[in-house]
């Protein structure tokens, strides 16, 4: 009687408590993403506090840009939380948001960015915030909710898909040629990269639909389906706005290993705290995020905390060559992040047998065409 109670206890934990508790890990990544900032805004106070002008210069290895990027990444995903009536994802991000601007504004007080960027930047995010929380009073007013908050969204989209070419162009500028002006020369450009890509997907857009409107038969076969083509465009747009406010949070770590490879004598300012609550945070986003990659549902999510936790790995490694961290806490970090990603696709596998290394590899790399081959040959 007690071996099979044991049976039965073992077989509920393989089949709910990892989901159970990759949902929980999840939760707890909260209490490490809000005070993230914080070590760093200390950090920062400390060295303009000093009044030493070199101490103040090495500011400069903060990636001003990458901390604007993600707090355009903050407001793209608190625009869908509210729009699916998320009271505390959409305040988890606003946090977000208004920590990074401290740091920001910290950067501003001595000169390390620009007002003509800084000033209209703040201003528009402060309007998109008031703007996203007005969806929670007016929600159910049939003008908002059919035109104007539609409306908003897609626009917001479309800011996210010209302002991340912008923030390319200048960090590139910032890093090896800050002699530049910043106008025209790195505006400009960054505009000139945004309309090309923004160009390139209009034109896409315009031809895809008139290549199955030519005469031809089965082009007219495809178009009868029009309702799962238009389905299929529209979930194409969004995945689009899905992607744009990764890239934009995936920019800040590439944005700080540049800065790090550039000004290493400067990588003393860095709060080492922020950068390893930054890795701990998105492991235990990993553990909901992997476990859904292994099922081939999500790859957006995960892509973008394996990219987290390699750029900041990078990071790390960069502090250590600078002499500011000794290379044995480096390998008990890296036995430990390596240890619990292949934790978390143990575990995954166990809630679903059928996935494999190969088979994920190819979803976070292909998506679902991957599976939709696997089912093709089972089926043959």
């Amino acid at each position: 009687m007690t071996q099979s109670k044991q049976a039965s206890s073992v077989m509920i934990f393989q089949a709910n408590d990892w989901n159970r508790w990759n949902q929980l890990l999840v939760g707890a990544s909260i209490l490490i993403f809000l005070p993230l900032q914080v070590p760093q805004i200390l950090r920062n106070m400390e060295l303009i506090a000093s009044d030493d002008p070199k101490a103040i210069a090495m500011l400069v290895v903060i990636p001003a840009l990458g901390y604007a990027s993600g707090m355009l990444g903050n407001l793209l995903l608190m625009n869908f939380l509210v729009g699916e009536n998320e009271l505390w994802g959409s305040v988890i991000q606003a946090v977000g948001m208004l920590t990074s601007a401290v740091v920001l504004t910290q950067l501003y007080s001595v000169g390390l960015v620009p007002g003509l960027f800084f000033i209209p930047f703040v201003m528009a995010l402060a309007i998109g915030l008031v703007f996203n929380a007005l969806n929670f009073g007016l929600s159910e007013t049939k003008i908002w909710t059919e035109r104007i908050w539609p409306t908003w969204q897609n626009g917001l989209r479309i800011v996210g898909l010209v302002a991340l070419p912008v923030f390319i162009v200048l960090q590139i500028r910032d890093a090896f040629w800050p002699e530049l002006p910043l106008w025209p020369s790195g505006i400009g450009f960054g505009l000139l990269a945004s309309f090309l890509v923004l160009g390139f997907i209009r034109r896409q857009a315009e031809s895809f639909p008139d290549f199955f409107a030519e005469r031809n038969r089965w082009r007219r076969k495809v178009l009868e389906q029009s309702e799962w083509l238009d389905a299929w465009l529209r979930r194409g747009w969004q995945g689009l706005a899905g992607w744009v406010a990764n890239l934009l949070f995936m920019f800040g770590p590439l944005a700080q290993c540049i800065n790090g490879l550039v000004h290493p004598d400067s990588l003393a300012a860095l709060a080492l705290s922020t950068q390893f609550l930054c890795v701990v945070g998105h492991l235990l986003m990993f553990s909901r995020s992997g476990t859904l990659l292994v099922q081939e549902k999500d790859r957006i999510w995960c892509f973008g905390s394996i990219w987290e936790i390699a750029l900041r790995s990078a990071i790390v490694f960069c502090i250590m060559a600078a002499g500011l961290l000794s290379p044995l806490v480096v390998s008990i970090y890296l036995v430990f992040v390596i240890g619990y990603v292949a934790f978390v696709f143990v575990m995954a596998k166990r809630d679903y047998p059928e996935g494999s290394l190969l088979t994920t590899i190819g979803f976070l790399a292909f998506g679902k065409q991957q599976a939709t081959a696997d089912s093709e040959m089972a089926m043959n």
